[in-house]
């Protein structure tokens, strides 16, 4: 029940899921990278894995290397009310 700026927290933790919102995405992945221990998960638009300059963020990050991607046809329901 606690609410914290994801950029103020410093703990570590083991893995990190969010739905960044896409403006900060960038920051979010930096910011995921300095606090988790093991592995996190983003809900990001399939074109953000395209581009060149994402490149050395993504494909070649030899600490998180871009593991899985999972595409899904629609979106997911965070409030329960589709089962």
């Amino acid at each position: 029940h606690e609410q914290r700026d994801f950029f103020d927290i410093t703990d570590q933790f083991h893995t990190i899921i969010t739905n960044p919102p896409f403006r900060l995405h960038r920051e979010f992945i930096e910011h995921a990278k300095r606090i988790a221990t093991h592995k996190f998960a983003f809900l990001l638009p399939l074109n953000y894995l395209t581009g060149a300059g994402r490149h050395d963020d993504i494909w070649t990050d030899p600490n998180f290397p871009l593991a899985r991607v999972h595409v899904l046809n629609r979106g997911i329901d965070f409030i329960g009310s589709d089962p």
